[in-house]
């Protein structure tokens, strides 16, 4: 489930770069590439920097560990949430549109990424986690992206 996570948060630029050029003049495209690129780069960094230290804080952890790495890793995901929220706040007084606009190509995405992870694996010996990759496919890059992203790249210019 991991490396499946890991695959689905590394291709999340290529996938959002494709979505948000349907909506022409929000982001400009060297920009897009720029953040893309960012956001790579701070996917591989993050990985490499947790496998390592799971490796050598937690070699082999029993039950009752990886559930609290489970619940820490909740609590880090509210953080990001909480902190993407303030920063839409002023978004929305400024350029309500813009940030509308937003909004609908993060639910389009992610709805889209889950709906095509249920549909390919349904009927595929994974069918038994479909749900769970397909939220991880969905959900979990959203944010790394929308983080990457400058602040200027969030007003229309």
């Amino acid at each position: 489930m991991m490396q499946m996570l890991f695959l689905g948060t590394a291709l999340f630029p290529i996938t959002i770069l494709i979505v948000l050029t349907v909506f022409p003049g929000v982001v400009a495209p060297s920009l897009l590439i720029e953040v893309g690129l960012r956001a790579l780069a701070t996917i591989i960094g993050a990985a490499t920097i947790g496998f390592l230290l799971r490796h050598w804080l937690l070699p082999r952890p029993i039950p009752a560990q990886m559930r609290a790495i489970d619940g820490a890793v909740i609590l880090f995901f509210a953080i990001i949430v909480i902190g993407l929220m303030a920063a839409l706040g002023p978004v929305f007084s400024d350029t309500p549109r813009t940030a509308i606009l937003w909004l609908i190509a993060a639910f389009a995405l992610s709805f889209s990424l889950q709906a095509i992870t249920i549909l390919a694996l349904r009927s595929n010996p994974l069918a038994y986690v479909a749900g769970p990759l397909a939220l991880a496919a969905g959900n979990r890059n959203i944010a790394l992206f929308l983080v990457a992203l400058p602040p200027r790249s969030w007003h229309r210019s």
